[in-house]
């Protein structure tokens, strides 16, 4: 057998899967209470009668995802045991960026009884709040057709769209129930929450029943939603905490005895993994797996063969800068360009940089990038927004008679201005643009 550069000596990882994001547990731990009021949810469906609606809230990385496919994976079983003719076939359409997946081949000759649509909000192609919904609607028709019938995600009446959407509903019939995951992502704009709950009784659909399901990371989206929304879509609220630092200690100990090779960790390291991830992310196991698992990366890359405290502390390092960069992409334009324009200051050594001088770098940042600014105002209410997401710093300053009193922003300890460059470097919808600032600015 010839020797390859890609061979390692040291072996910690015995299994990678179990630490990938899509990856669901045999069992789920420490959400014993979640998972019975979500079979409460889900229990119509599986005994014939009409679905319910539901809004399941919590910080991300607390479970509702993974527990939400155990769930509707387990609901699709035990339909198709109940029917032992197997007439009943349980047919799941899901989203992930472009990328279609149907688990259950379904033939014409199907009986199709229970339809599974999952879409994540955030992944939808939108422009701003108001066309979100729109998006929702034409992703759930094009996920109902054969590619040759997909329609454009634009250039339709919301009228137009939502009327083939109820056609494409009454076609397959049966129950359908709409998982709706980050469904904060579509903004303003609620119609559509309001429009599938309803569409029976409006008249709109005859053939089918609709249940929804919203999942959001953002409890203060369900606070903001319109009154007959949150009637319609908060049947039943499920929320999901954070989880304890033990709890998170728990499910990388199941994780890590399948995944990681026998000895070569300790629960020393997994305490430790779990108190960063408890102090960082307010207790999310997605990021306490992310930790373990970039840890055993580095010292197999380091050649050794257990895992060590100072591997553990570095993986963190290397996450919190990620963390960041992806924070960053996800700000709308005004935002980006804001904390392009505070990069570009920072590379000219101009930060602490004051409002007006701040503003009238944005400005040139904006017009490179054929955005139409904002006004000083407008400006500076985004500059709270950064401030309060942790972005930037805000700095004020009072030099009584002589100055008076001002504001000066630079970027908080946990930014720079290279994760800014990195973070545009990731996106193909904004380019960075080289600026000249005129200093001595008031404001």
């Amino acid at each position: 057998m010839t020797d390859s550069v890609f061979d390692s000596k040291s072996e910690i990882i015995e299994n990678a899967e179990v630490f990938e994001e899509d990856y669901t547990p045999d069992e789920i731990l420490c959400r014993d209470e979640m998972m019975n009021e979500y079979v409460k949810v889900l229990r119509p469906i599986y005994k014939g009668r009409p679905p319910k609606n539901a809004f399941l809230y919590g910080d991300t990385g607390v479970g509702k995802t993974a527990v939400t496919k155990r769930l509707t994976d387990q609901l699709i079983s035990d339909i198709k045991e109940q029917k032992d003719d197997h007439t009943l076939v349980a047919n799941e359409f899901s989203i992930v960026s472009d990328t279609v997946v149907l688990p259950h081949e379904v033939t014409e000759d199907d009986d199709v009884d229970l339809t599974i649509i999952q879409l994540n909000c955030q992944n939808l192609p939108t422009k701003s709040d108001t066309n979100s919904s729109y998006q929702v609607a034409i992703a759930m028709v094009n996920e109902m057709r054969h590619q040759e019938d997909k329609i454009a995600t634009t250039g339709y009446a919301p009228q137009a769209v939502y009327n083939m959407l109820y056609e494409e509903i009454d076609r397959v019939g049966g129950t359908f129930l709409v998982i709706l995951d980050e469904v904060d992502a579509i903004g303003s704009d609620d119609t559509i929450l309001y429009e599938l709950p309803r569409s029976r009784s409006n008249g709109d659909i005859h053939n089918a029943r609709i249940g929804v399901i919203g999942i959001s990371n953002d409890y203060t989206f369900r606070k903001n939603l319109s009154p007959k929304v949150q009637d319609t879509l908060c049947e039943r609220e499920i929320r999901f905490p954070a989880y304890e630092a033990q709890e998170l200690g728990d499910i990388l100990a199941a994780r890590c005895e399948v995944g990681l090779v026998d000895g070569s960790y300790s629960e020393e390291n997994l305490r430790l993994a779990s108190a960063l991830a408890r102090r960082d992310s307010s207790g999310s196991a997605r990021k306490a797996i992310d930790i373990i698992k970039r840890a055993a990366e580095i010292a197999e890359d380091e050649g050794a063969t257990e895992l060590k405290d100072t591997y553990i502390r570095e993986a963190h390092e290397d996450l919190q800068q990620g963390d960041m960069v992806s924070s960053i992409t996800h700000q709308d334009n005004h935002k980006l360009i804001a904390l392009g324009a505070l990069a570009e200051a920072e590379r000219l050594g101009q930060t602490p940089i004051r409002t007006k001088t701040f503003h009238e770098a944005y400005q040139k940042f904006a017009e490179g990038t054929n955005t139409e600014p904002l006004t000083l105002r407008g400006f500076h209410n985004h500059l709270s927004r950064l401030s309060m997401f942790g972005f930037v710093e805000e700095l004020t300053n009072n030099e009584g008679r002589k100055g008076g009193r001002y504001n000066e922003y630079q970027f908080s300890e946990d930014l720079s201005k290279e994760t800014v460059k990195e973070a545009f470097d990731t996106m193909n919808d904004i380019n960075w643009v080289t600026i000249r600032i005129r200093p001595g600015a008031e404001g």
